[in-house]
């Protein structure tokens, strides 16, 4: 899990969106590029007493096809 600054993902969200790996579009790794745009210019910190939560479904929907 990765939090970032609303204000530096704005920054170089363009450059995170559109970026480009061998010349084909990106489609994973998202959270690490974003680190590195990020550690481009300014720090990075790792906090590890950090809590998370979050709000989930009460009910589990599984979509065979």
């Amino acid at each position: 899990m990765s939090c970032y600054r609303r204000d530096l993902v704005m920054k170089y969200k363009d450059r995170w969106i559109n970026q480009r790996f061998l010349g084909h579009k990106a489609t994973f790794g998202y959270d690490r590029a974003m680190t590195n745009f990020i550690l481009d210019h300014h720090r990075c910190g790792y906090q590890d007493t950090a809590v998370c939560s979050t709000i989930l479904s009460h009910k589990l929907t599984i979509v065979l096809e």
